[in-house]
């Protein structure tokens, strides 16, 4: 998620605050996070932690269906 969020730039979808009559503000939906940073830091770093989870699961699969071997 924090990938495609960088990909799509999340950040930038924050609308700007309401101002109501009164003077005050609406509060927002939600904060620009760094999580979604359109960096390229950002962007390795989450497809890092997707190649890790893909070569652990792989691993492990390879493992059971090689316990399951009769010779």
């Amino acid at each position: 998620m924090g990938a495609y969020g960088s990909l799509v730039n999340v950040n930038a979808m924050v609308p700007a605050p309401t101002t109501l009559p009164d003077g005050s503000t609406l509060p927002q939906p939600f904060e620009p996070t760094p999580v979604y940073d359109p960096t390229w830091h950002n962007l390795s770093l989450n497809w890092g932690i997707l190649c890790v989870h893909i070569f652990v699961y792989l691993m492990l699969t390879l493992w059971l269906q090689k316990r399951k071997d009769i010779l």
